[in-house]
């Protein structure tokens, strides 16, 4: 697909509203008159990640200082593209 391909750009006209999650929601709620109630169902898990690293601290102190950037897309619609190495933070 190409940008000439393209016909709709939700990104445009909505913005994040765009998202298939949230339009699925507009028209559940708007055509068919329902509504959507979210239902945690725990069925995942974040697996090998250490809550405790000290790291964690000294990255959270960084970024309030703004010595440590989290990096965006250079059109800024997507966050953290890059990741934050242990050496930027030591």
């Amino acid at each position: 697909v190409t940008d000439a391909d393209r016909y709709y750009d939700s990104y445009d006209e909505l913005q994040d509203n765009g998202q298939i999650r949230d339009l699925i929601i507009k028209y559940i709620t708007e055509k068919k008159g329902a509504k959507v109630t979210p239902e945690l169902e725990h069925n995942w898990e974040i697996i090998h990640y250490d809550f405790k690293n000290p790291l964690l601290g000294r990255l959270a102190e960084k970024l309030k200082e703004g010595s440590v950037k989290i990096p965006t897309s250079k059109d800024g619609r997507t966050l953290n593209v890059k990741s934050i190495k242990e050496s930027e933070v030591e």
